[in-house]
């Protein structure tokens, strides 16, 4: 019997819940817990107003992400896409997009949502991650979407999707649980 959960179960939302119903039900959920009274606004307001550039410029740093095609598609407080194109050098021995290309790009979304929230003068390090492979990544683009869901003054903790397009079609293919943490330069 289906409890509409998928075949494991257990995941916050249900395996026929589409990419646009996921993201609306974050935004809801970071509404929610993140805007205090009245309104439709942006949820975080970041400490330095250079943020942007700042991410971009650290972004351009990244040699992996220079190495896998990965580019810095959008950047707003707390949140940042990166998205890169189908590679064969980049697949493991079923053909897929490897693992640990898939959690390298979310987790420098998330790590960069992270960021356009801290302070000019700080860092950003990972200190934890836990990634749910949903299904094989198969497409010819894919998106990694970082979002910050709590934001604190030296943690941060944000959740992220990879999300595979193929032939138009997008499909969740991963998500990410992460924790940051905010470190001066």
């Amino acid at each position: 019997m289906s409890d509409g959960y998928g075949k494991r179960g257990g995941d916050a939302f249900p395996s026929r819940v589409s990419v646009e119903e996921k993201g609306l039900a974050v935004a809801a959920v970071q509404t929610h817990t993140n805007n205090s009274g009245g309104g439709s606004m942006n949820m975080f307001q970041p400490s330095d107003l250079n943020y942007e550039s700042r991410i971009r410029i650290s972004f351009d740093k990244q040699e992996v992400m220079k190495i896998i095609g990965a580019k810095l598609l959008k950047v707003m407080p707390g949140e940042v896409h990166i998205e890169f194109s189908f590679m064969e050098s980049l697949t493991q021995q079923h053909g897929y997009i490897h693992a640990g290309i898939i959690t390298s790009v979310v987790d420098s979304a998330c790590g960069y949502a992270a960021s356009t929230l801290m302070p000019a003068e700080s860092e950003v390090l990972t200190i934890e991650y836990k990634v749910n492979f949903m299904s094989p990544a198969k497409g010819n683009r894919f998106k990694g979407i970082g979002r910050v869901l709590r934001s604190g003054r030296n943690i941060t903790v944000c959740s992220g999707d990879v999300i595979a397009v193929d032939k138009g079609k997008e499909k969740i293919v991963a998500t990410m649980l992460a924790t940051m943490i905010c470190v001066g330069k």
